[in-house]
């Protein structure tokens, strides 16, 4: 984007995140003052759900929500912490389904914000990410954990090894999951 604001190419270097810096030296809670902090209990498989409101993709964030649910129902053994999702539009949507969906299961709970310091935590005792949130895709590779990318939101980003790409549907992404 620098480049075609008009600065010269040759004066423009990819450097990594910047936000990345920070959370190495932020304050993570251990497992079990997390556990009481959220009244969550950490299953002996975790994942922590991001998931946002597809903006570039006209009315396919609950299409592709239902879906991600359809894959997660084969999986019940694994505990989920949703995050809900940021302003954009169509979050009022996914935020209801997002609820929902975790008042009939057991192994599942929502939480309207983490703030950084245990979202962070959340990772860091979790087995990855899954969504379509930037941070499964800036920040979770720093921490050595996986994120399982759904969908085209976050298209056109540099990705690293640890990120799993797959289509908005079921099978795709219970795939993933295993």
């Amino acid at each position: 984007r620098v480049i075609q604001l008009g600065e010269s190419p040759e004066r423009v270097f990819n450097v990594g995140g910047l936000g990345v810096e920070s959370i190495f030296g932020m304050k993570t809670y251990h497992k079990d003052e997390l556990e009481k902090s959220m009244d969550y209990k950490f299953q002996d498989r975790n994942l922590v759900v991001t998931f946002h409101p597809a903006t570039i993709e006209n009315d396919t964030s609950e299409v592709q929500l239902r879906e991600l649910f359809a894959a997660l129902d084969q999986f019940p053994e694994i505990g989920l912490m949703f995050t809900l999702p940021n302003a954009d539009v169509g979050s009022n949507g996914v935020s209801r389904l997002i609820q929902e969906y975790v008042s009939h299961r057991s192994n599942a709970k929502c939480f309207v914000s983490l703030g950084s310091d245990r979202y962070l935590s959340c990772i860091k005792q979790s087995d990855g990410v899954l969504g379509n949130s930037s941070s499964g895709i800036c920040e979770v590779p720093s921490l050595n954990k996986p994120t399982i990318n759904i969908g085209d939101r976050q298209r056109g980003r540099i990705m690293g090894n640890s990120v799993i790409s797959c289509s908005p549907i079921s099978n795709e992404i219970s795939q993933a999951i295993t």
